[in-house]
């Protein structure tokens, strides 16, 4: 896993390339951004694809493609499409590193749940600390969402009834073993539907500890 201070250069680009010029939003955020280097780390991707996998626009599609290209991140063909470079690849394998993200059928938030796990994070202790990372996820349009962690295998769960702290461990154990439960990290359901701007809103919250 990399360092704090290299986690938190890779978040600030990803952040500078989702940031409004001119105040005006580009049409995509920071997940957008990650997302796309993920898609385009293993083999180039055309224009269509990444606007279906992305599902924005294509005006917001080509905003994306020329900001990863000024930093450095793709390369861009007519013939076969938009490809990361080494540098694109290095900040999709490292932030994949911190961020466990998976699709679960727990019926947390929804019918189809995004588990989210933060290892190496520090857990909230109380519901004050839950609302710091929750306003992170409201302030990205995530507006439905479960936060807890974990510490030495153990839920912390401020503001949670016992019964579903049972069920959340349950969920976490099933996708993802135990062994993501050790030491101490950070936990986050959201339904699928908001997928890109709760883990925006996640993002947000790591680049708050930088």
């Amino acid at each position: 896993m990399s360092s704090l201070g290299e986690t938190c250069r890779l978040l600030r680009v990803i952040n500078d390339i989702a940031k409004p010029k001119r105040n005006i939003p580009p049409g995509f955020n920071k997940a957008h951004v990650l997302v796309a280097l993920q898609a385009t780390s293993e083999e180039p991707r055309n224009r269509c694809f990444l606007e279906k996998t992305l599902g924005i626009g294509e005006a917001s599609v080509k905003t994306l493609v020329k900001r990863l290209k000024e930093k450095g991140l793709v390369r861009t063909s007519r013939h076969t499409g938009t490809k990361a470079t080494d540098l694109g690849r290095e900040i999709a394998r490292l932030l994949n590193s911190m961020l466990l993200v998976m699709p679960v059928e727990c019926n947390i938030t929804s019918g189809q749940d995004i588990l989210v796990i933060i290892p190496g994070i520090s857990p909230p202790r109380d519901i004050v600390e839950v609302y710091k990372v929750r306003d992170h996820l409201v302030k990205s349009g995530c507006n439905v969402s479960v936060i807890g962690g974990y510490l030495d295998n153990e839920l912390v769960t401020p503001g949670i009834e016992e019964d579903y702290a049972v069920k959340l461990k349950q969920c976490i154990v099933h996708a993802a073993s135990d062994a993501s439960l050790r030491g101490n990290g950070v936990f986050v359901f959201f339904p699928r539907n908001l997928s890109y701007e709760c883990l925006d809103g996640v993002l947000s919250f790591l680049l708050s500890l930088c």
